[in-house]
């Protein structure tokens, strides 16, 4: 039982690690996003497209971590 308890968690802390990427991740392309606004029309779609991937990934990754 207590080794199921450690598999979990070290699981969770893995999660919240990537959680933690993915938002940085967020906001680099949200400053990549902003230097570029009205600037180039194709890199301000791209930098956009990441940052809903990027929320996407954090919110499946935090309704994963709430079922553990």
């Amino acid at each position: 039982m207590n080794e199921i308890y450690e598999d979990i968690s070290s699981i969770n802390v893995d999660l919240e690690r990537i959680v933690r990427r993915t938002n940085y991740i967020f906001l680099l392309s949200f400053l990549g996003f902003k230097a570029t606004f009205d600037k180039n029309r194709e890199l301000c779609e791209i930098f956009i497209r990441i940052m809903h991937e990027a929320n996407q990934v954090k919110y499946s990754l935090r309704n994963l971590t709430s079922k553990l």
